[in-house]
């Protein structure tokens, strides 16, 4: 990512990604140059003067890479003025109005239309999940014998309330 900073001492700093700048401060920029004959310098950092370059291990020289370039006067106000127009040639996305009449608001989701899951556990697991609770199983035992998760077992069972016939 590519930064262009400029500075000058009698006016505030400004930083601008150069691939996505912001229209104000490209044109509070052209102003600070203008005025205050301000200096740019164009870097891999948002402050080239706080930053830490990467250097070379055995020389502790500053890579090639994030050397910072630095531009005065007219070279720097051609660069700006060239964002400012890439800024102004972006046209907002139109939307076709073909598109638009596709548009079509949705029906309310009903018991029979509403998406879900398949259904896991039968009336048949349920009642031998019931079975198995009275008989003093753990949710966990439950859910390894039926081959379910335990809490699809406990949900079933809570959602269904189904009770064992009592034959005493």
């Amino acid at each position: 990512m590519q930064h262009l900073f400029v500075y000058s001492a009698q006016a505030p700093s400004l930083s601008i990604d150069i691939n996505a700048p912001d229209r104000s401060a490209v044109i509070d920029a052209i102003y600070i140059v203008d005025k205050y004959e301000a200096k740019g310098i164009i870097s891999n950092y948002r402050n080239p003067f706080n930053a830490h370059f990467g250097r070379r291990a055995d020389t502790g020289e500053i890579l090639v890479r994030e050397v910072p370039t630095q531009l005065e006067g007219p070279e720097l106000i051609d660069l700006l003025l060239q964002l400012k127009e890439k800024i102004d040639r972006k046209m907002q996305r139109k939307v076709s109005p073909q598109s638009l009449e596709n548009l079509r608001k949705r029906q309310a989701w009903t018991a029979e239309t509403r998406p879900t899951k398949p259904t896991v556990m039968t009336e048949m697991l349920v009642k031998r999940a019931v079975e198995l609770r009275d008989k003093g199983c753990s949710w966990r035992t439950v859910g390894d014998v039926l081959g379910v998760h335990k809490e699809t077992a406990r949900g079933a069972v809570n959602r269904t309330k189904v009770t064992v016939p009592d034959y005493a």
